[in-house]
């Protein structure tokens, strides 16, 4: 068995795409050499900003050999068949075989393929790969016609034993150096080295400050990050995201903390941690006695001699002008808070257009205001005057100096500005809330006036788009049109929301199409179930046979049919379901008619068929009310007792009787079945 190593060695690949970077790499290398026949037991990816690297194990020297078979004429054919054959495919005559196929005997060409070398497989590989990799945006450079990412300087490409064997590879590849040589850091390593291993690549790397593996940096990192902080009063804020991102800007990370002047420490902390993680790339530490942030850090990609008090204070001063500017617009918002009131704002977005089509953002806000009073009548019934104010504040902060320099902020800055007017606690929280769910770990509000606000904010944006014709398209969505529907199906569920979505979605005054909106909010709801472990064919199930337009009920009950399946019971009541709807779809399209009828109980029955009908009876009657409020497994497992009546039942008639009357009965008896299990469900579509 042998090793590959690849290292495409480049300028800085922005962090972001070094995550599509090492999946394409794994994707790309496991089909290749699967459609090649080239087993191997794994595959390794890594990246650091300058290289992307991938390492495959356990390779065979050669790919398994085909084999392609061609069958000619009976073996008692006649002789001029037989050298047509023959000289049609350019063999002869000794090189055919004889096979049986069919009670027949038949001539065959049978050819075999020698699988090619791993070398030659690995090279043609590394070609293919350069001109099929995916980067959202390339670029070409020199008087080549090759493209990638960032300019491309160098590839190693070495196939090794276990023993400590290695060939260079020598893929064709258009002005970039091919071999087995590779370099540590930029700035703090030693001579390129020609490599023969990846544990000998691992080593040489580290020994110059490179740190290859992302999740390797991320720890280091973390460490030292706690490292600058312990026993100091202290606390990091958590930030995966940025730690992710930070982490693909660095090949040999060294944190480094730094105070925060206090000219800035009164600052509201979103505006703090905004200067510092989106245009500065640091780290936000807060003190654990005043709560309040004090202090940075920020990861370097160098050891300096100094220990990095040079770099800290350089960053210290680039902060310290970002957070004066901040500081600037947030006096100049408040002062005009204090002075006129939040609502002030708020006549200010007529000047701000929404949308071509869709007027202004106070047009919008207006919108929302009338939605959220008839969201209001079926939800929470909440004061009107807070709907009112709430609606007309929550994008009010698109228009404060702040947000128009930070459009990150906006939402949260709406909060600090409804407390600084001495607005409800709801009201503010709304501000900041009604934006949300916008990812899928972001918290779902549980305060009633925010998830009020939050739902007619999205039901008015789907509306809107909706009215002017710009739907999504493919992966275009530039309007967040799939983030406000993911956004509306977690508000429901998360709260336990019973809405009708057929009635909601024309609280809009907006000319649309409903059904239109409804499939698409079902697609991201079947999107959104899957996620969760729901089969699709249970949700198609549930979603025929219950009530379409409540999301709420329609996900709980896929929930309790997924878990009852994974049962004995469900089983055996899946199984059952199956048996008696197949009897019945057969009979009734054989005789042109639906059995639904009630069953009656006549004189001629046996006992199997009366204490099913008794059952029957007795299922019929509690089952509504176990789902009118929502006992969905106190259902299932009612409907699971006609299990072993309906077993008896088989075995004890014959349902196809010479009696019209009595297999007339026995199929209605069948149909009844069929209709108390579309109460639920439609289990004929279930797997």
């Amino acid at each position: 068995m042998n090793n590959f190593l690849l290292e495409l060695f480049s300028e800085e690949i922005p962090s972001s795409d070094q995550v599509a970077g090492r999946q394409f790499l794994e994707e790309y290398f496991s089909d290749y050499l699967e459609t090649s026949r080239l087993p191997f037991s794994e595959i390794n990816t890594f990246s650091s900003p300058r290289r992307l690297v991938v390492v495959i194990k356990g390779i065979s020297k050669f790919a398994k050999s085909s084999s392609f078979e061609k069958r000619g004429p009976k073996l008692d054919c006649n002789e001029k068949a037989l050298n047509g054959f023959i000289n049609a495919n350019n063999v002869r005559r000794d090189q055919l075989v004889t096979k049986d196929l069919k009670g027949s005997t038949y001539y065959f060409i049978i050819e075999k393929t020698a699988g090619k070398g791993s070398r030659q497989i690995l090279t043609s590989s590394i070609e293919r790969l350069i001109d099929k990799f995916k980067w959202k945006k390339s670029m070409r450079w020199g008087s080549n016609n090759l493209k990638w990412i960032r300019p491309l300087r160098s590839i190693l490409a070495i196939e090794y034993s276990a023993q400590g064997a290695a060939s260079p590879l020598k893929p064709n590849i258009d002005g970039v150096y091919v071999g087995s040589q590779t370099v540590g850091h930029r700035f703090m390593s030693t001579s390129p080295i020609s490599i023969s291993s990846f544990d000998e690549y691992s080593k040489y790397l580290r020994e110059n400050f490179t740190e290859y593996d992302q999740k390797q940096r991320e720890q280091k990192i973390l460490m030292q990050i706690d490292m600058l902080t312990k026993e100091k009063y202290l606390e990091p804020i958590k930030d995966e995201n940025l730690l992710e991102e930070v982490s693909g800007l660095v090949e040999w990370p060294i944190a480094l903390m730094g105070d925060i002047s206090n000219d800035f420490i009164g600052l509201p902390e979103e505006i703090l941690q905004s200067v510092m993680r989106t245009h500065q790339r640091y780290f936000a530490v807060r003190s654990t006695k005043t709560r309040k942030i004090i202090k940075f850090i920020t990861v370097a990609n160098i050891e300096a001699k100094d220990n990095g008090n040079h770099i800290v204070e350089g960053n210290k001063r680039v902060l310290n002008s970002r957070l004066a500017d901040a500081r600037f617009f947030w006096e100049i918002d408040t002062a005009k808070v204090k002075n006129n009131g939040f609502d002030s704002f708020t006549k200010d977005l007529e000047g701000v257009t929404f949308f071509r089509g869709l007027g202004t953002q106070y047009d919008r806000i207006i919108r929302i205001e009338n939605i959220a009073q008839k969201l209001n009548g079926v939800l929470y019934n909440l004061s009107v005057e807070e709907i009112n104010l709430a609606a007309r504040v929550c994008k009010a902060d698109l228009v404060s100096s702040t947000v128009k320099e930070f459009p990150e902020l906006q939402g949260l800055l709406g909060s600090h500005f409804a407390k600084l007017s001495d607005f409800s606690d709801e009201v503010s929280l709304a501000c900041k809330e009604h934006y949300g769910p916008i990812g899928p770990d972001d918290n779902v509000s549980k305060n009633p006036l925010s998830v009020t606000i939050a739902l007619a904010d999205k039901i008015d944006l789907l509306t809107s788009f909706w009215s002017v014709n710009q739907k999504p398209t493919g992966s275009k969505d530039p309007f967040g049109l799939r983030r406000a529907a993911i956004g509306i199906i977690r508000l429901s569920i998360d709260n336990r929301i019973t809405l009708n979505m057929d009635e909601i979605f024309q609280f809009s005054d907006h000319e649309f199409d409903v059904d239109s909106i409804l499939k698409f909010l079902f697609e991201r709801l079947r999107a959104y179930v899957l996620d969760e472990g729901i089969s699709i064919s249970i949700f198609d199930a549930c979603m025929k046979n219950s009530s379409k337009s409540d999301i709420c009920s329609l996900v709980e009950r896929s929930r309790s049919l997924t878990t009852f399946l994974e049962s004995n019971d469900g089983q055996m009541l899946l199984k059952l379901s199956k048996r008696a709807l197949n009897i019945l779809l057969s009979e009734e399209k054989k005789d042109g008619v639906e059995y639904s009828l009630p069953p009656e109980k006549l004189k001629i029955l046996n006992s199997q068929e009366l204490a099913l009908m008794n059952m029957i009876e007795t299922v019929e009657v509690k089952i509504e009310d176990f789902l009118s409020n929502e006992k969905y497994s106190d259902a299932l497992m009612l409907l699971s007792q006609l299990h072993p009546l309906v077993e008896d039942f088989f075995s004890g008639v014959q349902i196809n009787d010479e009696n019209a009357i009595l297999r007339r009965n026995r199929l209605c008896v069948l149909g009844a079945i069929r209709s108390l299990l579309e109460k639920f469900a439609d289990f004929s579509i279930l797997d």
